[in-house]
């Protein structure tokens, strides 16, 4: 098993995988892949990893900084580096990629940062498990992160604290 940054190169087994994952458009996702890896190219915003398994990418994540506008309400995330987006192929779950992939940005954002964040839905009992043998602690049920559109306490915002 390998896991490294995303390149390019990568952008059809992303939006494959992300495409089969949420049901969605595949050209939408190539899209955002290909966006992404352009926008943040080079900067400390955005950390995507690929798993990679016998040279076929098996899975993804991100690291990603959210910057809250001075104005922003009094229940947004706060400000910080977020973990999200762990995808892995169906044949390869369970195998430890989820757990590896998050080890390696927890890793990245060590360097940058005291603490991480992750948003996760509160049904989302698999996720949940992972974060609490990792070391994460619920940090909100009320709290509103950019984009997420889920129902009164169903997005747990957690929160890991880094070794200095």
């Amino acid at each position: 098993m390998t896991v490294r940054e995303a390149e390019p190169r990568d952008v059809p087994a992303l939006a494959t995988l992300a495409a089969d994952f949420g049901e969605d458009d595949l050209e939408l996702h190539t899209r955002a892949f290909e966006n992404e890896l352009r926008q943040f190219a080079g900067t400390e915003l955005d950390h995507l990893l690929v798993a990679e398994k016998s040279r076929e990418v098996v899975g993804f994540a991100r690291a990603r900084f959210l910057q809250v506008a001075e104005d922003a309400e009094p229940d947004s995330a706060p400000e910080g580096y977020y973990l999200s987006g762990v995808v892995v192929a169906p044949a390869q779950r369970r195998m430890g990629i989820a757990k590896l992939l998050t080890e390696r940005r927890i890793e990245w954002v060590a360097k940058r940062a005291s603490k991480v964040f992750l948003v996760v839905n509160a049904a989302n009992q698999a996720s949940l498990a992972l974060q609490a043998k990792m070391g994460f602690r619920e940090l909100s049920r009320e709290l509103r992160y950019p984009g997420l559109t889920t129902a009164p306490g169903m997005t747990v915002v957690q929160v890991l604290d880094l070794p200095a």
